[in-house]
């Protein structure tokens, strides 16, 4: 299994009503504009099986992401997610795989 993360922290209000991303036309309701976004977002896949982890980089760099980090368990999941808070590059969109060797997804997430 895996779970999709998007953290809410994203900078520059992107998720308010009156960010970018947001459209709004006096027919339609607000929708989000994930094309405006995707080459802005550093994105890391955590999977202990190494065929996973590069078929889901392969598919997320084809959909215009920048997959920064790969991490074999939650240990180095979390060692790459601080890492790249640090450097000012946060991540912004992470697959986990829930079973894992040494740490699994759902303890990495907490």
């Amino acid at each position: 299994a895996i779970v999709i993360c998007l953290p809410l922290d994203i900078q520059e209000n992107m998720f308010t009503s009156e960010s970018p991303i947001f459209n709004r036309s006096p027919t339609r309701s607000r929708s989000f504009n994930f094309s405006s976004l995707i080459d802005k977002i550093n994105s890391m896949v955590v999977d202990d099986e190494l065929l996973l982890r590069n078929l889901l980089s392969n598919y997320l760099q084809k959909l215009g992401l920048k997959v920064t980090n790969k991490a074999a368990n939650g240990h180095q999941a979390v060692d790459y997610y601080i890492d790249s808070y640090k450097k000012g590059t946060p991540l912004r969109f992470i697959t986990m795989d829930i079973t894992m060797p040494e740490m699994d997804g759902k303890e990495a997430v907490r």
